[in-house]
């Protein structure tokens, strides 16, 4: 059918070239018009025996066709819901961004509350040591001065080391580098003082302790004589020799020396108790009352024992040695050098701290030295 609707179409297209060149006649149109309503009712009737014969693939066309405008549909509606979707994700992260700024300036604030609550502490803190060490160094300073004292007015070299040693432990407890070299000094100043502390008051006492025992067994002086003072006086009336019976009147020094004389008890306990004024003065390194006892000891041994005798002058010779003894040594050259030194350093640290109270301090120092 549609090769005999071709070889039609064939015909009616090549009968216009074989017409020749003429005027239209009417009949001629009207074929022409047949012609084509012929094609277009070939067309229809092609296309009805097409869909008759292929009745499912127009079905399946059409279904695939509903099918996509189905999925297109709900394309539409994933992209509408993706979007809400993107613009409540962009609300958020606004929201996130508001929060994250709020938040990172409060954590500013607390790292600035922070660093100030450091800064006070510090400050705290600094402020304790400082008056820790302050005290520390008061401490010394008033030990060091004492020791000082000590050995200028007593001459004490052990009770020096002690305090010295106490102002080196008060010391010890700055935490200032800076005192350190006061700790050497004071170190170097004790050890001063143990090289020249006078051992030779010890061995005084002792001996005075020995002289004390010793001085029992010696002889007494033979061939007493009987004071002048008790021979009766030719010229002297009777009255005066029965008052003087009774009343006499004469100085110390011959009172001691007729107690001497004599030989009794009381002239043994004279001597051992100037023995013990002696030893109380060593200790207290009073030299005045120390040589004046000594002197005492040694005249009334030379009266009342036996000068001749050998132990009498190895004892009259042990006190001479105990009465030329110096009683004390003199002063180390280095004796009051930590003390300097560790005023020095206050009134460096006052003028590094306030210079406006360095005068001051200056002039406080120099009123203590």
């Amino acid at each position: 059918m549609d090769d005999n609707l071709n070889s039609e179409i064939s015909s009616v297209s090549a009968t216009p070239a074989q017409i020749p060149t003429r005027a239209v006649r009417p009949r001629g149109i009207l074929a022409i018009v047949l012609a084509l309503l012929a094609l277009i009712a070939a067309a229809y009737s092609a296309w009805g025996v097409y869909r008759l014969q292929h009745p499912q693939d127009a079905n399946s066309l059409r279904t695939r066709l509903d099918q996509l405008g189905t999925q297109l549909d709900g394309t539409q509606r994933s992209v509408e819901s993706n979007q809400r979707e993107s613009e409540s994700f962009r609300a958020r992260a606004k929201d996130i961004d508001g929060v994250n700024k709020s938040l990172r300036e409060e954590v500013l604030g607390l790292s600035e509350r922070t660093r100030l609550l450091e800064d006070a502490v510090t400050n705290l803190a600094e402020k304790r040591l400082s008056g820790h060490d302050a005290l520390a160094l008061n401490e010394a300073e008033l030990l060091l001065l004492l020791g000082q004292q000590r050995y200028a007015l007593f001459h004490d070299a052990a009770a020096t080391i002690a305090a010295y040693r106490q102002a080196d432990m008060a010391l010890a407890e700055t935490d200032d580098p800076a005192f350190v070299g006061v700790r050497q000094t004071v170190a170097a100043e004790i050890e001063a003082l143990n090289a020249q502390q006078d051992k030779g008051v010890n061995v005084a006492v002792t001996a005075i302790d020995q002289l004390r025992g010793r001085l029992a067994k010696l002889p007494l002086a033979q061939g007493r004589q009987t004071p002048a003072s008790e021979t009766p006086a030719a010229d002297e009336s009777r009255l005066w020799r029965v008052v003087s019976q009774f009343v006499r009147v004469s100085h110390d020094q011959d009172v001691l020396a007729s107690v001497h004389a004599r030989g009794g008890e009381l002239g043994g306990e004279l001597i051992a108790l100037d023995l013990s004024v002696a030893q109380s003065a060593l200790l207290a390194r009073d030299a005045t009352a120390y040589h004046d006892a000594l002197q005492r000891v040694r005249l009334a041994c030379a009266q009342r024992y036996a000068a001749t005798d050998p132990a009498v002058i190895e004892i009259l010779a042990e006190l001479d040695k105990l009465i030329a003894m110096p009683l004390a040594a003199p002063a180390p050259g280095i004796l009051g050098s930590a003390l300097k030194e560790l005023r020095n350093l206050r009134i460096t640290h006052a003028l590094q701290r306030s210079p406006k109270a360095a005068p001051a301090a200056t002039a406080a120092s120099a009123g203590q030295s």
